[in-house]
C-alpha cells in the first residue's frame, strides 16, 4: 500500500539517498546512544504485539522489534526509504508510504508505537499525536524519541522559544543538512496528551546541551 503523496516528499527521498550513502562511514557514537536509550524503554515482551515505526526509514529499527516476536508495520514520507527497507530487510512486508498526520489505519489497530527521530519534522505535533492515539488501543504503548527543545532553540536566529521557526542541523560533518520546525515542551505535554494518556517514563539526553529526549506514554 504505497500512499501518495505530493511533491515536497522529493525532498524526504533525496535525505534518505544521502543518508544511506553516508551512514556507515559517519554513525556516531551519540546514535548509538540515544537508540540504546529508546530500547531501554521497552521492558515489555514484544511476542505477537502488533507494533507500528513511524518514521521508520531504511528499517533498522523494525528487523530488531521482529526478530524480538513483534508483528511490524512500517511507515515513512520517503519512497526510497521505504525501498531500501525492502532491499535490506526483504522478511518485512509492511511497510507504507504514508504521512504522519493522516494514516490509513483502522481505529485501535496497534499494541505499540515507536519512533525515533521523526516526530519533531511535523509542523503540528498535537495533530499527529491524536492520529496515533486513534490508531492504538486502549492501554497501548506509544514511545517517541525527538530533538531537544533546548538543543532545537540555541540553533534559532531569533532566540525566542515559544516562536516556532525553520532551523538547519548538520548531519555527518554537515554532508547533510536537515530542516524543520522548532517545537516547544508545551507541545509535547499538551492538553490533549495529558489527558488521554498516563505519562510512563520521560529520559533526557545526558550531554551538556541535550539533544533529544524519549517519552513513554500509555493509552488511557
Amino acid at each position: 500500500m504505497f500512499k501518495k503523496l505530493n511533491n515536497k516528499n522529493t525532498n524526504y527521498d533525496k535525505l534518505g539517498e544521502n543518508y544511506m550513502k553516508l551512514k556507515n562511514k559517519y554513525y556516531s557514537k551519540h546514535q548509538d546512544k540515544s537508540k540504546r536509550e529508546l530500547y531501554n524503554q521497552i521492558d515489555f515482551l514484544l511476542k505477537n504485539k502488533r507494533l507500528l515505526d513511524v518514521g521508520c526509514g531504511f528499517g533498522r529499527d523494525l528487523s530488531y522489534f521482529q526478530k524480538k516476536g513483534a508483528i511490524v508495520y512500517g511507515i515513512d514520507k520517503s519512497k526510497k526509504m521505504i525501498l531500501l527497507t525492502r532491499k535490506n530487510y526483504p522478511y518485512i512486508k509492511n511497510l507504507y508510504i504514508q504521512t504522519f498526520e493522516k494514516t490509513d489505519f483502522k481505529d485501535n489497530f496497534f499494541d505499540i508505537i515507536i519512533s525515533e527521530w521523526a516526530l519533531q519534522y511535523a509542523s503540528n505535533i498535537n495533530i499527529v499525536i491524536k492520529e496515533l492515539y486513534r490508531i492504538l488501543k486502549s492501554k497501548g504503548i506509544l514511545i517517541f524519541l525527538v530533538t531537544h527543545p533546548i538543543s532545537d532553540f540555541l540553533l534559532k536566529n531569533k532566540k525566542c522559544y515559544h516562536k516556532m521557526d525553520i532551523i538547519r542541523k548538520g548531519l555527518f560533518n554537515d554532508k547533510i543538512i536537515l530542516k524543520y520546525p522548532t517545537h516547544t515542551f508545551s507541545e509535547y505535554f499538551n492538553d490533549f496528551v495529558l489527558k488521554n494518556f498516563k505519562i510512563l517514563s520521560f529520559y533526557e539526553d545526558t550531554n551538556n546541551v541535550p539533544e533529544f529526549f524519549i517519552l513513554k506514554l500509555k493509552k488511557i
